[in-house]
């Protein structure tokens, strides 16, 4: 998620133990753009974006994904029996 951008951005830096100009000269980008990027002053382009995602994944890994249709559900748990079908208080059926 693009939201923890900024985050993960400092945590691949801290993790290589780069400081911004530094990570800025490795991934390819100016040192003012990083620390725009960095500190949610602004965000990449969506190309600029793709290609810092795939490094940041190669060090951190890929953030984990929510489905599209929003958060799994447990599913419900299975009947313990079948419902009564028959009328309530009468023997047989």
């Amino acid at each position: 998620m693009d939201h923890d951008l900024p985050s993960r951005i400092r945590q691949a830096r801290q993790e290589l133990k780069l400081n911004q100009t530094e990570a800025s000269v490795e991934w390819g980008v100016r040192p003012g753009t990083l620390a725009s990027w960095e500190n949610n002053r602004r965000r990449p382009s969506p190309s600029a974006l793709s290609e810092l995602n795939r490094i940041l994944d190669s060090i951190l890994g890929a953030p984990p994904q929510e489905p599209e249709d929003g958060p799994p559900f447990p599913r419900a748990p299975e009947p313990l029996r079948k419902p009564f079908s028959g009328t309530p208080g009468r023997a047989g059926g």
